[in-house]
């Protein structure tokens, strides 16, 4: 016989039902996939009575949608069908239903009941997740198995009965939040997935499982006292998150403890291993309170994270027994001061509190160790990922000769690093190496080194400076922004480089900006782009949504132009000889820059203006002849360019038959306003706060001469203590 014809009811005609309710017209056999996805208006849908089946994501992210039926025929209801239909309380799912799909019913945050019907026998992954009103569930008998996250995040479910036809119950299937407190598992089921019932009590303060209940004839669990255990007793598999004890002994006899059994248990102070155990698996104890721990002589194995974050413990012993330590497991440990290996362990070993492994790669230095210097021993040739992550107590880092490579983030957030000796053996600085190292300042990059990731230094706020030796043959620095070895190609401009000046000027030798180069330097006012720049990589200067301050000043028609329009920066558009926009230059200006900034430790930040067309001839001749720029700043914190943006400055300006008399009455007018004017060229700075420099008689300002040195203390001495330092 020919089968029928399969008709979909598409999205391009369900666009053309209009109004509150909707009416699917006869004749169809399948809403298709995605027809009525994102339509916030339909509160109802009739689907007729020759629907047979629902495709994926048919009516997924219908908010409003409040009422549909699901005609008797339907025997396939596709992955996504109803997620985040946020207003359905309840549906009636026809007796010949055959599938429902991964998450057809997740976020369904109203939803209140749903009913089994007697052809289903699976239960997919997610398909009840976060149905936060979920409160009535039946499952039937027919029903052999239970996916992962399938009820996970459900705040409204009780209580739920696990019939005796049930074989699989997957990972987090009763998981994060959760109202249940307790479960009861039959003989029938075989296999629990990980962290099948695990919530965490941080995440919310619901009851939570307190008893895990195992059936006596099931012949692959058991329980004792509401403890999740294999059948024989010799694995600890999960302990219930929300029992009240304080202290809990391990059974005697108990080989392994099972990945994540005790995470998140904060209840618990005190645990007790007995000397049978000989395995501590990943995350066995991740997140835990104790206040301490006595890891046993017996134990072989400690999986990753397997006392990860416990935040309480100050000291671990290391048995001679253990021969593995899996990755991250004592890392985010954060009271902690020392590790000690048992000087009988013939693979790990211990020095001024660091863990060693065979001698040769540093494992972890612990976070709360009261050291201020420590110099790395010599023999090491690896340090592990995150090893120094945090240590906040350590302000300088001395590594040897013999270490010739780093793994991901190892001085990650370091908050009090000010200096990292690295030696030439390096080859590689990696990803998130120094992450968040507020007080790093500057660095130097050796000469072996031949591959720096572009987000080794990210969040570094006050690094200023990647110098380079010059022995290095991949990488140099130009006045501390780093580049390829024939500054060529502008790789990374450090994040507090743009605190020292508000413009930059891209020398005319270079033709590529990196990727992310400029992404962290959220207080340059602008950039200017020669010609010669043909390639810019993504990223280069972070989004325009985050770096909105920026303005790029580009030639018409050039890469910078193209650049700046396709990612909606704002430019400007520089003619061909304009000196006032782009001035030429073979160097950066960094050296007019520090000259700058010594003189303004203080909270002030000094907002250069342009000097727009629109400046009557008396003044361009002024700033030409001095060869100023005119800014001023909001010392209450808020920055504007005192420009052609700012009516108050131009009527002062186009008003003015004198503009020295101008720029006097402007400085007046500032300084009424609780403001300062501040003037400053490459060779001289004015500031008429610091009465003790030279006075000029023609600008009727002080200056200071650029190349003389500035006594920091001595300025900080003028300054209010409370303001912040910019140094």
């Amino acid at each position: 016989m020919k089968k029928a014809k399969e008709k979909i009811f598409t999205r391009k005609l369900a666009k053309k039902l209009t109004g509150e309710a909707v009416i699917v017209p006869d004749g169809y056999t399948s809403i298709g996939a995605w027809a009525f996805f994102g339509n916030r208006a339909i509160k109802s849908i009739t689907l007729p009575q020759s629907i047979t089946s629902i495709a994926h994501n048919a009516f997924y992210k219908c908010y409003e949608l409040t009422k549909i039926n699901i005609p008797a025929g339907v025997t396939s209801i596709g992955k996504h069908a109803f997620r985040e239909c946020h207003s359905i309380k309840k549906i009636k799912l026809p007796k010949g239903l055959m599938h429902i799909g991964e998450h057809a019913f997740a976020e369904c945050v109203s939803l209140k009941t749903i009913n089994f019907p007697s052809g289903l026998t699976v239960i997919k992954d997610s398909m009840f997740r976060r149905c936060n009103s979920l409160s009535n569930v039946t499952i039937p008998g027919n029903i052999t198995s239970i996916g992962n996250w399938a009820f996970c995040d459900c705040p409204s479910l009780k209580e739920i009965e696990i019939p005796d036809s049930v074989t699989n119950i997957g990972d987090g299937a009763f998981a994060e939040e959760c109202s249940l407190e307790s479960i009861y598992i039959p003989a029938s089921v075989v296999s629990i997935g990980k962290n099948a019932f695990c919530c965490s009590p941080v995440l919310t303060r619901l009851p939570g499982i307190a008893d895990i209940i195992v059936d006596d004839e099931n012949p692959s669990y058991s329980s004792i006292d509401g403890v999740l255990f294999n059948k024989n007793k010799t694995i600890l598999l999960q302990y219930p998150k929300h029992k009240k004890q304080k202290k809990y002994v391990i059974p005697d006899g108990v080989v392994s403890i099972g990945e994540n059994a005790f995470d998140w248990c904060e209840n618990l102070t005190e645990i007790v291993i007995p000397k049978s155990v000989k395995e501590i698996k990943a995350g066995a104890f991740n997140t835990c309170r104790f206040k301490s721990i006595v890891i046993p002589e017996g134990v072989e194995r400690i999986g990753n994270a397997a006392f990860a974050q416990c935040a309480s413990i100050k000291k671990i012993n290391i048995p001679a027994s253990v021969t593995l330590i899996g990755e991250r497991a004592f890392n985010s440990m954060w009271s902690l001061r020392s590790i000690k290996v048992d000087p009988k362990n013939p693979k790990y070993s211990s020095a001024n509190t660091a863990l060693i492994e065979n001698g040769k790669t540093l494992l972890l230095y612990p976070r709360c160790s009261l050291y201020k210097k420590y110099h790395i021993p010599e023999g090491i040739t690896h340090i592990a990922e995150e090893a120094f992550e945090s240590c906040d107590n350590l302000q300088i880092i001395t590594v040897p000769d013999s270490v010739i490579s780093l793994e991901r983030a190892v001085f990650a957030s370091c908050d009090n690093l000010v200096r990292v000796i690295l030696p030439d053996s390096i080859k590689s600085i990696p990803s998130q190496t120094f992450f968040n190292c507020k007080s790093l300042r500057e660095i130097e990059i050796p000469a072996g080194v031949c591959d720096i990731d572009k987000n080794a230094f990210d969040w570094c706020e006050n690094l200023s400076e990647i110098n380079v030796s010059e022995k290095n043959a991949n990488y140099s620095s130009l006045n501390g922004i780093l580049c390829n070895k024939d500054k060529t190609e502008l790789l990374l401009c450090p994040k507090a480089y743009s605190k020292n000046t508000y413009s930059f000027v891209i020398p005319d030798s270079f033709n590529s900006i990196g990727a992310n180069c400029f992404s962290d330097c959220k207080y340059f006012d602008n950039i200017t782009i020669p010609k010669n720049i043909t390639s810019i990589c993504p990223g280069a200067f972070g989004k325009s949504s985050v770096n909105s301050r920026l303005t790029i000043f580009c030639y018409e028609g050039t890469t910078a132009h193209i650049y700046a329009m396709s990612l909606l920066f704002k430019y400007r558009i520089i003619k061909a000889d304009d000196d006032a926009y782009y001035p030429k230059t073979s160097e950066t200006t960094r050296i007019e820059r520090n000259r700058f900034i010594k003189l303004y430790p203080c909270r002030e930040q000094v907002v250069e203006a342009e000097v727009m067309e629109e400046f009557k001839k008396g003044v361009d001749d002024l700033c030409k002849k001095y060869g100023l720029s005119l800014g001023h700043d909001d010392l209450g914190g808020s920055f504007k360019i005192v420009s052609g943006y700012d009516p108050e400055f131009m009527q002062w300006f186009m008003s003015a038959s004198d503009p020295n008399a101008a720029l006097n009455i402007w400085h007046e007018a500032c300084k009424a306003r609780g403001e300062e004017l501040y003037l400053y060229n490459p060779s001289h700075v004015y500031h008429d706060r610091y009465s003790s420099y030279d006075y000029d008689e023609e600008m009727g300002e002080y200056w200071l001469p650029g190349g003389m040195d500035v006594d920091m203390s001595e300025i900080e001495e003028d300054c209010d203590d409370t303001q912040e330092k910019e140094i």
